[in-house]
């Protein structure tokens, strides 16, 4: 798992919602050229942090419990909703999640419905929920059986950094 605290991500992970951040991020080794971008959790941070990424990487993939907040986000920046979080990750190389806690990010992983439904191997979940560290252990733990990545991202800067895109 490359974590927060791991010395290969610190860099990255202090940086990863700048837009240079996200760049890196998605340059990983596994990325195809076009790099298909899924983003789960359009909260008062998510939201915010979507609209950047749809504007630099079109067309982006969105799901949200609240269907009518995904509908009305991708309206507004061109996105494709998904009716579940494992249409989203179907086509996805970089899935984000960015939700309350990480018993949520867990919880999307399960079901026919869930993200392991959808996601495929040399994928990666980045997850900038700021959440419980064991619980990210578990979570990537569990991908890295079936060759998905995972980056343990927490950010902070609250709303005005995600809208201002200066998350750290």
């Amino acid at each position: 798992m490359i974590g927060p605290n791991s010395r290969a991500c610190t860099g990255l992970v202090k940086t990863a919602l700048t837009l240079a951040g996200v760049l890196m991020i998605f340059l990983h080794p596994h990325a195809p050229t076009m790099t298909r971008i899924a983003f789960l959790g359009l909260g008062a941070i998510g939201t915010p942090m979507a609209a950047h990424i749809a504007r630099a990487f079109p067309p982006l993939t969105v799901w949200n419990r609240t269907s009518a907040r995904a509908t009305g986000f991708a309206e507004e920046h061109g996105a494709r909703t998904a009716k579940t979080p494992a249409d989203a990750a179907l086509e996805a190389d970089v899935v984000i999640t960015c939700l309350p806690t990480s018993h949520e990010v867990e919880a999307l992983l399960e079901g026919n419905d869930g993200l392991l439904a959808g996601m495929r191997g040399g994928a990666l979940l980045l997850d900038c929920t700021s959440g419980d560290p064991a619980i990210a252990a578990r979570t990537a733990a569990r991908l890295a059986e079936r060759d998905i990545e995972f980056v343990d991202a927490p950010v902070s800067g609250g709303t005005s950094g995600a809208e201002a895109g200066t998350l750290t």
